[in-house]
């Protein structure tokens, strides 16, 4: 018996999704569009199939995608992804924010007394939805300020499970024991750096419990260090996520950066160098002088 014409349409553009789309996703399509299938008894079949599929537990081998963002903001960006995996079953968004809704510059700057609550709350999240898909891989994109309590989680909690890291504007200090977070293969780590992102270098002279690693990188075997021609805020266009992020999400195929780095100016290298404290001495030791001496 022929396959009637229109059934003969709906394979084709069945097909081309297929086609067109991660072998990880071929699943979500299938029953996404199982209602298109004019052949009964084929429709039937297939249905079958994803009963089983679904007993079996197999729905939840799906990525889950946490975002975290920084200070001053309230994560617009994090919505752009989530729009962008709307149509896709097997991978689900989650945006994380703070616990007051938004961290302004006085917490960062006293981040020691306002940083355990967000600590928590973002940990708690991870790990409760983590446990809710067991055979889930886990990818977690983090921006400024949420890679440095991304590193403080990892460093006091154990059993946090994550497959990818995106790094962005990281003020991560350069020495964290990446080699110390379990369960995270090679190659599985991504800093995205901007060649005209000062704010991590200043977050660094702040505080030593910062680091410049969003200006300078890691310059760490665990680490892919990636640079790009742009500032603090500049991994967050369309363009820039279809190209270097959803790649790395979707398959795990990390995309080289075209951008070739210029040398880094002396005194952005000094100032590295530099911390707030010593500033204030040596601006004290030289009022002192000068009031010795005039």
């Amino acid at each position: 018996m022929p396959i009637p014409e229109a059934s003969v349409v709906c394979y084709k553009k069945l097909k081309k999704l297929l086609d067109k789309s991660n072998k990880r996703h071929h699943y979500s399509i299938i029953k996404k569009n199982l209602s298109e299938i004019d052949d009964e008894s084929i429709r039937d079949d297939v249905e079958q199939l994803i009963s089983v599929y679904n007993d079996l537990g197999m729905d939840e081998d799906k990525t889950i995608v946490f975002l975290i963002h920084g200070i001053r903001t309230q994560g617009e960006w994090q919505d752009r992804i989530r729009q962008h995996y709307d149509a896709i079953d097997d991978i689900d968004v989650y945006p994380i924010g703070y616990e007051n809704d938004y961290f302004d510059l006085r917490e960062f700057v006293l981040a020691p007394f306002y940083e355990e609550n967000h600590k928590i709350r973002i940990h708690s999240e991870i790990t409760a939805i983590s446990d809710e898909y067991p055979l889930s891989d886990i990818a977690i994109v983090a921006h400024s300020f949420g890679t440095y309590l991304l590193s403080k989680i990892f460093k006091e909690y154990t059993g946090i499970r994550v497959n990818k890291i995106i790094l962005c504007g990281s003020i991560i200090p350069k020495h964290f024991e990446w080699r110390n977070v379990v369960n995270l293969p090679s190659g599985s780590i991504i800093n995205d750096v901007g060649s005209k992102d000062y704010w991590p270098l200043l977050a660094k002279v702040i505080s030593r419990r910062f680091g410049a690693t969003g200006t300078f990188g890691f310059k760490s075997a665990y680490i892919n260090d990636r640079f790009h021609n742009f500032g603090h805020d500049g991994f967050f266009s369309k363009v820039f996520f279809e190209k270097y992020w959803a790649p790395f999400i979707d398959n795990g195929y990390i995309t080289p950066s075209v951008y070739i780095r210029k040398k880094t100016p002396w005194v952005l290298s000094m100032l590295s160098k530099l911390s707030l404290l010593n500033i204030t001495l040596f601006s004290c030791i030289c009022v002192a002088i000068y009031l010795a001496i005039f």
